[in-house]
């Protein structure tokens, strides 16, 4: 043993030298190891054979290997808890010569129950209509393991016919020796053949009418499995189609479908015998309609129920209607029905028949002639009827209405016939048309007018107005268009009036035709006249004299000439705005007299204080007198010098007359 870091210390180790390091000698011994096994779990195998693990309590750090000789369970079967002696145990390497240790050890572990898969197989069979199955069994047991192995049931998923039908086995389970040590499924699967069972089929033949062709049919009977359903179809055919007793019937192309027919494999021929007896057939007669003709001979088609393909003839002797009129669905009576030739041997026949047909009524067209007439404001026409009867028949033709289109006047326009009827004697054999038409003419009514003039105030014209009355249909709608004139534009009485280019306008004037002229009488009184006067303003001259000009609102261009006896201010008093009094008005000229017109005049002016310019606009006559229109003092100042400046100015009406400029001149 090696010593270091030797050291004194306390009390008088001052007084000491020491030495630092020693060295002595001890034993190490070996430490006893328990060595623990704890068993592992296993799935039964049939055997003894045992898992185990190992624990121990080495010193911490220590390394060894543990190992052991064997670990065995005290059987092979199944249980819990079950005794595991381990023998043979060691540790080797790394620290193992530190240790003794125990050499056996004891356990326990599990042994559970294997899982053994249970395998079927099916075993073939032939259809017997039911679910059931044979089936064989192998397994997966341990080699040498002894138990038995059964089941409940074994089914095929249905009864049918079919290759590697899946097989569903339940109830298994497994007896006796080893059994216990397993677990099991207890169903499983497997796979088989359902064969075809041989069927036989028998037939038994069925008697029939005659239908013309060698079909037979039968009866078939088989030996099924009892509640098996499908259906059995075949051929069956007579060696030919005539009427006998005991013929040979031939059944081929037997067949079953549907249902469980796919279960079996079948005979497809058998034979039978049967009887073919004749058929009963009915010859039956379709009328032939047909128009009256006075005769009770009737025309038919006979017709009959023969097999279809089959040749023999009809015949009869005579067919007849009950009596010759017209009616729908009359009774015809054939008699002496026969059949012969090709197939009649194998028929028994009626010998009358009934069949029935429509006498029809003969088609009668009847055609209308309008007749023309004068407009009257109506649609009414007058019609003739004609038609194409049977000579000799007699009966009386009518009509609800005959009209035209419309009422208005035309050429050729159409006139449509309604309600047309035959009635008495042979009307009844017809039918006819209800309606017709046909054409006329409707000619314009001639208009008796009536003119009355219109008097009017003279306006300078010749013009005159009218009203015209007239004998149209009452409510008939229409205008004129005219001219109408006095012989001259001047006032007078019962003046005559000339209309001209009298025409008809508007909705109903085509229906019409009047005189394009005409005459009238009207007055013509005179127009009122007013004669306005304009004053110009003076300067102041001791007097009352005014200076005036007229005007008036005569019709344009007539030609007027007028005077006035007097013209005053109210006073002679400088003033604005004083008013002037025109007396003595007389209207003369071509026109005058066409107008009234008043005798005085009134109108305002200014007379201004001494000095005072005065311009004086004169406005000159028609007929360009200006002199007539001045008064005396005016004309006296035109021609004497004035004392003062004064000036007359022209307007554009007198410079329009004169053809001469604007002029400005001083009153001298």
């Amino acid at each position: 043993i090696s010593v270091t870091g030797l050291n004194i210390t306390g009390g008088d180790a001052a007084n000491y030298l020491f030495n630092t390091t020693a060295s002595a000698s001890a034993d190490i011994t070996q430490r006893a190891l328990t060595i623990s096994a704890t068993g592992a779990d296993k799935i039964y195998n049939g055997t003894l054979t045992a898992g185990v693990n190992f624990s121990d309590d080495r010193v911490a750090g220590d390394t060894f290997t543990t190992s052991y000789g064997s670990a065995t369970f005290g059987d092979k079967n199944v249980g819990i808890g079950k005794a595991i002696s381990v023998t043979g145990i060691n540790i080797t390497s790394g620290d193992a010569a530190n240790y003794t240790f125990n050499t056996t050890a004891s356990t326990a572990a599990d042994i559970t129950q294997r899982a053994l898969t249970i395998s079927a197989t099916g075993v073939d069979k032939v259809y017997n209509g039911l679910t059931t199955a044979g089936a064989s069994f192998s397994d997966d047991r341990v080699a040498g393991d002894v138990f038995t192995t059964s089941y409940g049931a074994a089914n095929f998923a249905n009864k049918n016919v079919g290759n590697n039908k899946s097989i569903n086995v339940t109830g298994l389970s497994i007896t006796g020796g080893d059994s216990a040590n397993y677990s099991f499924n207890t169903t499983a699967s497997a796979s088989a053949d359902i064969t075809q069972r041989a069927l036989t089929i028998t037939a038994t033949g069925i008697d029939k009418v005659y239908n013309g062709n060698t079909v037979a049919a039968a009866t078939l009977s088989d030996d099924r499995v009892a509640g098996d359903v499908f259906t059995t179809t075949y051929t069956g055919t007579f060696a030919n189609k005539n009427v006998g007793s005991g013929k040979t019937v031939n059944i081929t192309g037997i067949n079953i479908t549907t249902g469980d027919a796919g279960n079996y494999t079948f005979n497809t021929s058998a034979s039978a015998t049967a009887d073919i007896t004749p058929r009963a057939l009915t010859i039956g007669a379709t009328g032939i309609s047909r128009a009256y003709n006075g005769l009770t001979t009737a025309g038919v088609t006979l017709n009959d129920n023969r097999v279809a393909g089959d040749v023999f003839t009809t015949s009869y002797t005579s067919s007849d209607f009950a009596d010759k009129n017209v009616g729908t669905g009359k009774s015809i009576s054939v008699l002496g029905l026969n059949i012969a030739g090709g197939d009649s041997g194998n028929y028994t026949f009626n010998a009358t028949a009934s069949a029935s047909a429509n006498i029809t009524k003969r088609a009668l067209l009847i055609t209308a002639s309008g007749t023309g007439k004068v407009y009257d404001g109506l649609t009414a026409a007058g019609i003739t009827l004609n038609d194409n009867r049977v000579a000799g028949d007699v009966f009386t033709t009518s009509y609800g209405a005959a009209t035209f289109v419309n009422k208005n006047a035309g050429v050729n326009k159409t006139i449509n016939v309604t309600g047309i009827s035959i009635a008495t004697g042979d009307a009844g054999n017809y039918a006819f048309n209800t309606t017709a038409s046909t054409t006329a003419t409707i000619t314009p009514r001639t208009l008796v007018a009536s003119i009355v003039g219109v008097n009017k105030v003279y306006d300078g014209t010749t013009t005159a107005g009218i009203h015209i009355t007239d004998n149209r249909i009452a409510g008939d709608v229409f205008g004129y268009t005219f001219n109408s004139n006095f012989n001259d534009k001047n006032v007078g009485v019962g003046k005559a009036i000339s209309v001209t280019g009298i025409s008809l306008v508007g909705v109903a004037s085509g229906n019409y035709v009047t005189a394009s002229t005409g005459a009238a009488t009207a007055d013509i009184t005179p127009r009122a006249l007013l004669i306005s006067a304009t004053a110009s303003n003076k300067v102041y001259d001791g007097n009352d004299n005014a200076i005036v000009m007229l005007s008036d609102n005569r019709v344009s261009g007539d030609i007027l000439t007028y005077t006035y006896s007097d013209a005053h201010y109210s006073n002679s008093s400088v003033g604005t705005n004083k008013p002037v009094n025109v007396t003595g008005l007389i209207l003369t000229g071509t026109d005058s007299s066409n107008y009234t017109y008043n005798s005085s005049a009134m109108t305002i002016a200014d007379i201004l204080a001494t000095g005072t310019p005065v311009v004086v606009v004169v406005t000159p006559t028609p007929d360009l007198s200006l002199a007539l229109q001045l008064p005396n003092t005016v004309k006296k100042s035109l021609q004497t010098p004035l004392a003062i400046p004064e000036f007359l100015i022209f307007d554009d009406e007198w410079q329009k007359r004169q053809r001469k400029p604007p002029t400005v001149g001083m009153l001298h």
